[in-house]
């Protein structure tokens, strides 16, 4: 064993099966007091509650004859019980002498003292110090956010919790909402009770997310007592959580709030300092317990809120106030190696490891290091196609569970600052959030990432973090060349440290020689992630462009209520089969035909008098958006996977030609008169301009980063292009093809446009946050946004890519994939609205006001549906 490396001090294997032997004890001690029906169903061993000490010191290794040599000395504490009168003793070799106003003492990385040693010759002596104990964690970073609040009853707990140790083994956590709680709550509900008994009973970690009242559209936020004293309520949380079980050796985790820089979850008005007032004092609260086993969360923020984050810091008391990070990392359909840690995101907010972000900012104006991080909410939702501009494929069965299984195995277990990551969710009884389950409702079947996740090898032990006590120092070498070597001792009350003999080697030469070589690569830890090294608060500033002061709101927030007086509900008039994987549509109401783009490569043709395929036609890979010229006849198709735009006779289903020179071209418009096509090309961060009687490119427009989405407006000859990673929306003058105005909608991405010029409204799906979707209402004519129109509980609108609408008629069409919603724009309320449960990505809805029809693509199915109204 390197004797500069810090070890358990155990050696041998007698010593080892004493140890052994004493962990055992412990646990036959802790499982009969905690009456555990079962001893072997506890894997968790903890050591006795005394200090094990070990000891390493390291050295320069190599000095100048008289030069400086730096010197560290390291005290490991490996056991469970603190270590009293630390005294470090180190005698440097012959002809070395200690430079006073050298030393510099830390505990677990912070300076304690720089005072200097008692000197006695060559033997230099620090002390005393207290040497804490080592912390005791489940090593099992596995987890799964339950979802029994509103079915809480005992058996579906049950049915809840066994599931989750299935998927996450013993030391798993479990993650879950217990409301309401209110000013008059006495204690926990019952089933709360058991819920969390039942998670230390199979060997969970609970994670207790305690939440205050519904009020129908918001979560009501809590009242304060005065402006900034939530003393009354506070103490309403302590009462609950003095309720729940607490068991020795078991850690609970209780998170206060969820999301509350979310307008739905704050009353509709967040507010940071209100918010971070609350904690403060619900904290205080339940701290003043004065139980180690209870460790306070912040409620998660949504992804990438570093605005937020620091407004929250700023709030007094806040930053000190919890013991562990909550966060909130949806990666959306974006490679769990596409992440922070290895400096491949783009978009660092929508990434496994997301958190990063907010502890800079902890650190950097909160003064908080070294913080450990809950992912209470993480996970790959069925479909999402949010970054396909990016290149990356929507999320299916095969390769979310690929995703989520090396996110555990590969990245979150080779990060440290992890404790523990809780997937949202293990499975929803009402099918609210069923794209996101791992468990199809109502059965014990799995989804495939249950499946991986649960057949992956988890820890069996918990992981001992020692305390560490380091003297650092800086001593004067010897007057002549050779080869000096220092004994290092140290003691501790009741135990025994072993010393160091003839260790910290220093090579002293007359003159050293220094060269510049290539550094070399640093090895990660055994087990980790070769690409994941360094420290989170060092990667997360290497972020720190990418993610611009959003600028203030100004919107209106509206809620998507029903109207006082509904709408007939539009009708499915037929169902076509058109292929597998439909992406796009794109209507010729005069030649009463539809163009259909599928995912394989082909353009489907339908008669939509009829409602049948009339052809089909091969264009390139991956085709996105289709446009047609009802004036030619002819289809053009953005075949995104080889930048290619293929051109089709949409009479015969025939290739014309092919326009290449594209990166990644993803949207289509067509201006019919002019016989011009707009192409977003949305990896060279451009709109290009094609002519169509040669299909030559005449111009290019630089615009934001990733344009995607684009129309047309013949009424006031202007191009509309939603810059979806950027969150823009540029309007574009199709005469001078100069950028006339940049409205921002907000940080992105950007999802489905549809535009009434006739209104002057501009309607752009946004990603309010990774559950749901906002309808961003632009007034073209000022160029800012009016409003953004957003779901409720029972339609948190979290799968929705696109929107289309009928201005003659006064209708905004969305397809949230659950429903067709009918909107009214002008009263900003739904009308109406139709079930029907599809998949309709960005491209995948038009609407004919000719024919009063709806076509809506269902890319699950490869159906097309017909709808009229």
């Amino acid at each position: 064993m390197d004797r500069g490396e810090i070890r358990p001090p155990v050696s041998g294997e007698g010593e080892r099966r004493l140890l052994r032997r004493k962990l055992a004890i412990v646990v036959l001690i802790v499982s009969i007091s905690l009456l555990v029906v079962s001893l072997p169903q506890h894997r968790v061993l903890w050591a006795a509650f005394v200090p094990e000490i070990g000891l390493a010191a390291h050295a320069q290794p190599m000095a100048e004859v008289g030069g400086p040599v730096s010197y560290s000395v390291t005290l490991g504490n490996w056991g469970f019980g603190e270590a009293a009168n630390v005294v470090v003793t180190h005698t440097l070799p012959a002809g070395f002498s200690y430079q006073a106003g050298s030393t510099g003492v830390k505990l677990d990385g912070e300076g304690i003292s720089s005072a200097d040693p008692d000197v006695d010759g060559q033997r230099l002596t620090w002390g005393p110090f207290a040497l804490p104990a080592a912390t005791g964690i489940f090593d099992n970073h596995y987890g799964i956010h339950t979802f029994v609040q509103d079915l809480c009853v005992e058996s579906y707990v049950d049915f809840q919790l066994d599931r989750a140790l299935e998927l996450a083994d013993m030391g798993g956590h479990v993650t879950q909402l217990l409301y309401p709680v209110t000013p008059s709550s006495t204690g926990p509900h019952p089933c709360w009770v058991y819920f969390v008994n039942g998670a230390y009973d199979r060997n969970l970690v609970p994670i207790v997310r305690l939440q205050g009242v519904w009020g129908g559209d918001y979560w009501v936020k809590p009242e304060p007592d005065s402006p900034g004293d939530y003393t009354s309520i506070a103490q309403a949380y302590k009462r609950v959580v003095q309720g729940l079980p607490r068991r020795d050796g078991r850690v609970l985790y209780v998170q206060v709030w969820n999301e509350p820089d979310l307008s739905l979850e704050w009353s509709g008005e967040p507010d940071a300092r209100e918010y971070g007032n609350f904690f403060v004092d619900v904290a205080a609260a339940i701290h003043s317990m004065g139980d180690p086993r209870i460790q306070v969360l912040n409620g998660g923020l949504t992804p990438g809120n570093v605005s937020f984050t620091r407004q929250l810091i700023a709030v007094p008391g806040f930053a000190q106030s919890f013991d562990l990070w909550a966060s909130h990392c949806y990666p959306l359909n974006h490679p769990p190696a596409y992440n922070i840690h290895n400096g491949t995101a783009r978009y660092p907010q929508y990434t496994i490891d997301c958190y990063l972000l907010e502890l800079r900012e902890l650190a950097t104006r909160g003064g908080r290091t070294g913080v450990k991080v809950m992912v209470t909410e993480t996970g790959y939702g069925l479909y999402d196609s949010t970054f396909r501009f990016e290149g990356y494929p929507p999320i299916n069965e095969d390769n979310r569970a690929y995703y989520i299984k090396r996110a555990f195995r590969d990245f979150w277990a080779s990060w440290p600052e992890v404790v523990g990551v809780t997937p949202f969710e293990l499975v929803d009884p009402y099918s609210t959030w069923e794209r996101w389950d791992w468990l199809y409702p109502g059965t014990d079947l799995h989804h495939r990432q249950f499946t991986v996740v649960k057949a992956l090898s988890k820890p069996e032990a918990t992981e001992v973090i020692p305390a560490l006590l380091t003297v650092n120092f800086q001593a004067q070498a010897a007057g002549s060349p050779g080869a000096y070597y220092s004994d290092v001792l140290a003691s501790a009350d009741d135990i025994t440290i072993s010393p160091l003999d003839g260790v910290a080697a220093v090579i002293v030469v007359d003159e050293l020689h220094r060269r510049h070589f290539p550094l070399a690569a640093r090895r990660a830890r055994p087990g980790a992630h070769p690409e994941s090294v360094g420290g989170s608060e060092d990667l997360a500033g290497q972020v720190e462009v990418s993610l611009p002061e959003p600028a203030p709101r100004l919107e209106r927030v509206v809620l998507l209520n029903l109207a006082t007086q509904v709408r007939e509900a539009p009708t499915i008039l037929d169902i076509i089969e058109v292929g597998s994987n439909p992406q796009g549509i794109a209507l010729d109401s005069s030649a009463q035909r539809a163009y259909v783009t599928l995912a394989d490569g082909v353009l489907v043709v339908i008669d939509t008098t009829d409602h049948r395929v009339i052809c089909t036609a091969r264009t390139g890979r991956e085709p996105q958006a289709v446009a047609v010229n009802p004036s030619t006849g002819v289809a053009y198709v953005a075949n995104s996977g080889e930048g290619s735009v293929s051109v089709v006779d949409g009479a015969n289903c025939r290739l014309l030609g092919t326009i290449q020179g594209f990166v990644r071209p993803r949207g289509l418009a067509v201006d019919e008169a002019a016989n011009r096509i707009y192409v977003t090309d949305a990896e060279a961060a451009n709109l290009v301009v094609v002519e169509g009687e040669k299909h030559e490119v005449v111009a290019t427009v630089p615009l934001g980063s990733y344009p995607d989405s684009v129309a047309y407006d013949p009424s006031t000859s202007q191009v509309y292009v939603a810059d979806a990673g950027e969150g823009t929306l540029s309007v574009i003058d199709a005469t001078s093809l100069e950028v006339i105005s940049t409205v921002s909608l907000g940080p992105g991405p950007l999802l489905g446009m549809a535009i009434d010029g006739k209104a002057g409204l501009g309607y752009v799906v946004q990603l309010a946050t990774p559950l749901r979707r906002g309808i961003a209402v632009v007034d073209l004519q000022e160029a800012r946004v009016d409003s953004v129109l957003v779901g409720d509980e029972e339609r948190p609108l979290n799968s929705t890519y696109a929107v289309a609408v009928d201005g003659d008629r006064g209708c905004l069409y969305i397809a949230d994939g659950a429903e067709l919603l009918v909107v009214d724009p002008w009263r900003e309320e739904l009308s109406t609205s139709l079930a029907l449960k599809t998949v309709t990505y960005n491209f995948g809805l038009a609407a004919d006001s000719t024919r009063r029809r709806v076509y809506l693509l269902d890319s699950a199915s490869g159906r097309l549906f017909v709808i009229g109204y």
